[in-house]
């Protein structure tokens, strides 16, 4: 998902009539959006932005463009993290962000549901709506969020598994501690059981939103 969120990014970059001179580039997984960046544009490469609720280790407007991809659903509080990311874009300029959205990986959450009922675990899921409302809350201007779907099929669970974390969304889920091997049996039949002739369809949703720092 990495990959496809990478290229939609660059699509929606290349859209951008504009030249970037500094990139900030926060992603779990770099190396798939480096390649789609402009080879002219310096870019900083860090994630400390989302880290510290109360500190910038940038000076403001040290960017004019911040791209996002595969980090901030995991944040514990997004509204001060666009804060911070908004406060670090130059006048005029954008950020570009994909995130898992809401009603992705629904049955593996059927699934941990039936595992360990009345218990949360996955960060909440913020849908197109969430979204705009929370760029215009964060200061930035013209936001234009949309959701891409896909589905996926698997034959077992820890193929999802590997998928999951080889697109830096591991942390999606709360609570990273092993399971217990009784527990990963008992979430292996659970998610199983939705099987249509061997197969798990499972969905994977991604929002991409695009927002402007105001020109001064």
């Amino acid at each position: 998902m990495i990959a496809r969120a990478s290229e939609d990014i660059a699509i929606r970059l290349s859209a951008i009539r504009r030249d970037f001179d500094s990139i900030l580039l926060m992603s779990p997984v770099p190396d798939f959006v480096r390649n789609v960046l402009p080879t002219s544009a310096r870019v900083v490469l860090s994630n400390d932005v989302l880290l510290d609720e109360d500190r910038l280790p940038f000076a403001n407007g040290s960017f004019d463009c911040i791209i996002s991809i595969g980090l901030l659903d995991t944040v514990n509080d997004l509204p001060g993290a666009l804060a911070l990311c908004r406060r670090a874009l130059a006048p005029d300029g954008v950020m570009l962000m994909a995130l898992a959205g809401a009603g992705s990986l629904p049955v593996l959450r059927k699934a941990m549901t039936v595992v360990d009922p009345g218990r949360s675990h996955f960060h909440p899921q913020i849908d197109v709506r969430a979204m705009g409302d929370l760029m215009l809350r964060a200061g930035f201007a013209q936001p234009v969020i949309d959701a891409d779907s896909v589905d996926a099929r698997y034959s077992a669970l820890d193929r999802l598994i590997f998928d999951v974390r080889a697109n830096g969304q591991g942390n999606v889920m709360l609570g990273r501690q092993a399971m217990r091997r009784r527990e990963l049996v008992a979430l292996e039949h659970a998610f199983a059981s939705h099987a249509i002739a061997g197969r798990i369809t499972e969905t994977f949703v991604t929002l991409h939103a695009t927002g402007w720092a105001n020109a001064q």
